[in-house]
């Protein structure tokens, strides 16, 4: 199996780092368009994204009250890894469909719309 994916595994990997990067790109572009207070960090040779909610939320709990209770989307803290400065951040999965992607900015972006 490595032998093969060594071999013939190149236009998978182009396609999926495609598929990442064009949900990247439509997460980046959603929020500063709809919801600008939640800042997307650059990728960095990865799938996973921080969403920094620090102008929204002003700790963990209130991220934990958006994200998991409020939006129904299962992500990774920031307060997890150990940073008191991350309390504010989630970690999020774009190696999906462009659908799951969508879903959870509507799910977000509608939830802070809701309660202005």
């Amino acid at each position: 199996a490595t032998e093969a994916v060594l071999r013939e595994g190149e236009p998978w990997l182009r396609e999926v780092l495609d598929i990442i990067y064009g949900n990247f790109e439509y997460l980046k572009q959603r929020f500063l368009r709809e919801c600008p207070s939640v800042k997307v960090t650059e990728l960095e040779g990865t799938y996973l994204v921080w969403l920094d909610f620090s102008q929204i939320c002003s700790n963990q709990e209130e991220v934990i009250e958006l994200i998991q209770n409020k939006c129904k989307i299962a992500m990774d803290l920031g307060g997890w890894f150990g940073s008191e400065g991350g309390n504010t951040f989630a970690r999020m999965n774009i190696a999906t469909s462009r659908e799951n992607v969508k879903e959870a900015c509507d799910r977000i972006i509608n939830a802070l719309n809701s309660s202005k």
